[in-house]
């Protein structure tokens, strides 16, 4: 079974012979890949408004696989192994949370929130590459430290899904993670991270960094727009998303989870929903260049549901489409996005299809 909240500890890699075999992404069915098509092509018609065109987003995470769809990644490197690349991903993670932000259109019916952004890959954990005992790779420090790259790299939006999950008692020193969260506000940079998922490690009432942090934008997974996974960690403010993938990208193309004793652990968790938050924000920084963190955090709650939180793209059409103060021009780009007839439209509200989940209908397996 994977990880279902990951916890940063010093890697110790093993000689290549002992290394753990790489994840075995399991191929996607035309069922799977089905399920995504009305996602897809909600997506298409956000992108019509923006789709990300010119932002960078940092995937602190496993590294990514430089699969065409993916387009050009910036290497950030290995903070695991010193001179290594970060354009390689033995676990699969780092790669299917890279695709949720910006798999390019193929008509497949798997998109990106963001198709238009660039990616930067940092890797700084795995699970594939020290003792048997720990259980995944990386440091606070290090994750700082992978911060700080993303930083160098010109990242706009900064995307953390493995996190680190600390018992209420643990007190670490956290003035190097705050320094390089400090930095990036200062940088005009937004930090998304997943809220964590609730394990025998990982129990209710722990901190989860760095989503604890106020500067960050903490992400919940959700099962539906009004009822959050049972398995998502509690976290003050946090928004949510869905937590599902059915057809994630892989090095190996479209997959529907990895080999787990014969059976298929499927992509499920806050690790999963947090990138549909990083393509959202990257949505609003191509719309909106000059706007400080603080002020795009802003636009995406006010975008949220109100009532629990969810993000979706359809509800950030206003503020992606040009306004002039013409209240019925964000009305009329509104209901072309949702496919509605304008006059079933009226001032701002939304009416969002119930059960709406970007790039994750469903899915099966172990949470991550």
């Amino acid at each position: 079974m994977l990880a279902a909240c990951a916890f940063l500890h010093v890697a110790v890699p093993l000689p290549a012979s002992a290394q753990p075999a790489c994840a075995i992404p399991l191929p996607a069915t035309s069922h799977d890949i089905a399920l995504q098509a009305d996602v897809g092509d909600r997506l298409r018609k956000v992108h019509s408004l923006a789709d990300g065109h010119g932002v960078k987003v940092a995937v602190i995470d496993t590294g990514v696989e430089p699969v065409p769809r993916l387009g050009e990644i910036i290497d950030g490197g290995d903070l695991l192994a010193e001179g290594s690349t970060a354009l390689a991903d033995c676990d699969a993670h780092g790669t299917v949370v890279a695709g949720i932000i910006r798999a390019v259109d193929t008509g497949d019916g798997v998109v990106g929130v963001a198709p238009g952004t660039q990616l930067i890959a940092v890797r700084q954990t795995s699970s594939r590459n020290q003792r048997p005992e720990e259980e995944l790779g990386g440091t606070l420090a290090s994750l700082a430290e992978a911060i700080h790259r993303s930083i160098d790299l010109g990242a706009q939006v900064i995307n953390v899904s493995v996190v680190s999950c600390l018992p209420p008692a643990v007190a670490p020193d956290l003035a190097p993670l705050d320094a390089a969260l400090a930095r990036a506000e200062d940088s005009g940079v937004v930090v998304v991270a997943a809220a964590g998922n609730e394990s025998p490690r990982c129990p209710r009432g722990s901190t989860v960094l760095p989503a604890a942090r106020p500067s960050v934008v903490a992400v919940a997974a959700h099962d539906s727009p009004d009822s959050l996974s049972s398995y998502s960690l509690d976290a003050p403010g946090a928004l949510s998303a869905a937590g599902l993938v059915e057809a994630g990208v892989t090095g190996a193309g479209l997959s529907a989870g990895l080999e787990s004793g014969g059976g298929v652990a499927g992509f499920e968790g806050t690790s999963f929903a947090a990138p549909v938050v990083s393509g959202v924000v990257a949505l609003l920084r191509q719309r909106h260049p000059e706007a400080s963190p603080a002020q795009l955090r802003e636009m995406l709650s006010a975008s949220v549901d109100p009532t629990t939180g969810a993000v979706a793209p359809e509800r950030i059409v206003g503020m992606l489409a040009p306004t002039d103060g013409n209240k019925r021009g964000l009305t009329v780009a509104r209901a072309q996005v949702e496919g509605a007839p304008v006059g079933e439209r009226l001032g701002y509200g939304l009416a969002i299809a119930a059960g709406v989940a970007v790039l994750a209908l469903a899915a099966r397996g172990a949470r991550r």
